[in-house]
């Protein structure tokens, strides 16, 4: 099995707790789900800074992803396929994929 990284991107922050608490369940199903190819649910991310050669700016330059997760595909169109599922496209959101190249 290879490795793929979703970035995820877009989407809809929650208007409520409610709203949130709703959406963590929705995200929660989908890993379960997807059961064993699942390498790491992952997080969204936060605040965040670019460093370049001209220097450190706030915030992201050119990468509006806002998580990521980890998972086990045997090839990225069964990976594109886990990633179809996802909630944050029902959001209006993307899921960027990529294949993890072994070292």
């Amino acid at each position: 099995m290879k490795k793929f990284v979703f970035l995820y991107s877009g989407g809809k922050a929650p208007s409520s707790q409610a709203e949130g608490e709703k959406m963590m369940r929705v995200w929660t199903n989908w890993f379960k789900d997807l059961g064993a190819s699942v390498e790491l649910a992952g997080e969204a991310f936060a605040s965040s800074k670019t460093v370049s050669p001209s220097g450190i700016k706030d915030g992201p330059d050119g990468n509006v992803s806002n998580g990521f997760s980890v998972f086990k595909a045997e090839d990225i169109a069964a990976a594109t396929k886990l990633a179809q599922g996802c909630p944050i496209i029902a959001e209006g959101g993307k899921v960027h994929v990529f294949e993890v190249m072994e070292m």
